[in-house]
């Protein structure tokens, strides 16, 4: 890939995520497993959600598509999990906190609260 496909797929995502739309958005070229990537191998929809939300991911943070398209990267499709959680989420045994944060078991200590992140508006 030369540089000017991997700085117009940039630049095409900056500016969907300042006004994403309602339908699925692919952009960069498919990797494995159905993702799509830009530049060097950096997951679209990971950028994506930290360009929108303002916040960097950590490893042990994963990003789930609501709209079940790994290809998408529409900020508005996707939503944030701890690894774990997500683990519980796809095997129904998870709970909420009183801040509407998901997480493994009733009474276990919440670590979005502890580092400060938003509650979680559907669930």
């Amino acid at each position: 890939m030369d540089d000017s496909t991997w700085h117009g797929d940039w630049q095409k995502l900056i500016e969907m995520v300042k006004s994403p739309p309602e339908d699925c958005v692919e952009l960069g070229h498919l990797r494995g497993r159905g993702y799509r990537a830009i530049g060097a191998g950096w997951l679209t929809h990971r950028l994506a959600w930290q360009k929108y939300h303002q916040k960097r991911l950590t490893s042990e943070q994963v990003i789930h598509h609501k709209c079940n398209n790994r290809a998408c990267c529409n900020p508005l499709h996707l939503e944030m999990f701890e690894s774990a959680v997500l683990h519980g989420r796809h095997h129904g045994n998870f709970t909420w906190c009183e801040n509407g944060h998901p997480r493994l078991r009733e009474g276990a200590r919440c670590v979005a609260c502890v580092a400060g992140i938003e509650a979680i508006e559907a669930h």
